[in-house]
């Protein structure tokens, strides 16, 4: 018996010591990734939110209003990457001109990632434009979407370059995944020095999904639907921020809280604005794209910058509309 004890309580202990590494490991690997993006995007701030009774009040308002926390993503597999590419002409009709892109293959990017290049880009990247950049259609993708990219910073530290891989997607319901393929191609689009806080990375890229989404369906029901998911996420995040002690891990959960009120603001005000004002908005994105402005001014201009946003469950999730 004191035998099966002694070696019980080593497993005990060994899978102690195995927790412990895989937090560590987690540790560095955030910090390594916040440090990295914050270098290559020229980031000025990247510290978690501080969260309020506020957030308190707003996660709980959140899960406890069963018509939120019991939607989900529209069903369906019917998703094509010809129907994905074709959806690219809505931002033409949007007014949002999209810029041409660099673009790398799968074989070179596993040769240079990690290593110091000294040779030209031009010799192992070819130029192109959104629609040329390969979809990855999967069932075993970690999150709904997600662009696979190589961040260069040549040696005296003055340009940055994306180099575009592909775009991995869940396979879904088609309108659904092109409005997170929309999320993704913004942030193709977003060039260092948009924004100078990290925590807003997100906010434009979940503001074209919101408006790819009433796009796609006039109904509403993939709007609510892709809103209600935010939502969600956003009770999710701020659950985690209040249990971690680790002020590292708080970043990411805080990014995608900021940036998710900070679209839902900025897409109420959209939605509720005359055609004048919407188009104003959406030139205003495509400046954004092509660092004409940074994100940080625009989110202010319309009082949408996360001190300027309601935290009230009843504002976030109605959507108000003129046509």
């Amino acid at each position: 018996m004191t035998k099966i004890k002694d070696e019980y309580i080593k497993m005990l202990n060994d899978l102690q010591e195995i927790e412990k590494y895989k937090r560590e490991m987690m540790i560095n690997n955030t910090k390594e990734f916040v440090e990295s993006s914050t270098t290559f995007f020229k980031y000025e701030k990247a510290e978690p939110l501080s969260l309020s009774k506020e957030h308190m009040y707003l996660k709980r308002g959140i899960q406890s209003d069963k018509s939120i926390t019991t939607k989900n993503r529209i069903p369906g597999f019917n998703v094509t990457k010809r129907y994905l590419i074709d959806t690219l002409s809505i931002w033409n009709e949007l007014g949002i001109r999209l810029h041409p892109v660099k673009l790398i293959d799968n074989y070179t990017m596993n040769q240079i990632e990690g290593k110091d290049y000294d040779g030209e880009l031009s010799d192992i990247t070819s130029d192109g434009f959104v629609e040329d950049i390969p979809i990855k259609l999967s069932m075993n993708v970690r999150t709904d979407g997600s662009v696979c990219m190589l961040p260069v910073i040549n040696s005296d530290g003055n340009v940055n370059l994306q180099l575009i891989n592909k775009v991995y997607l869940v396979r879904g319901e088609k309108r659904c995944c092109a409005a997170i393929y929309a999320h993704e191609i913004a942030h193709t689009q977003l060039d260092p020095g948009y924004t100078k806080d990290y925590l807003n990375r997100e906010a434009i890229p979940a503001f074209m999904e919101e408006i790819f989404s009433d796009v796609l369906d006039k109904s509403g029901s993939l709007l609510q639907s892709n809103r209600y998911f935010k939502l969600n996420l956003t009770a999710k995040y701020i659950d985690m921020i209040r249990k971690e002690e680790e002020s590292i891990l708080k970043v990411e959960p805080s990014t995608y809280i900021q940036s998710h009120l900070e679209s839902i603001a900025l897409a109420n005000l959209y939605f509720s604005s005359n055609r004048t004002i919407k188009k104003e908005i959406l030139e205003n994105v495509s400046k954004v794209f092509n660092g004409e402005q940074d994100l940080d001014n625009m989110l202010n201009r319309y009082e949408c910058g996360i001190d300027n946003v309601p935290l009230d469950i009843k504002i976030l999730k109605k959507v108000k509309k003129t046509r």
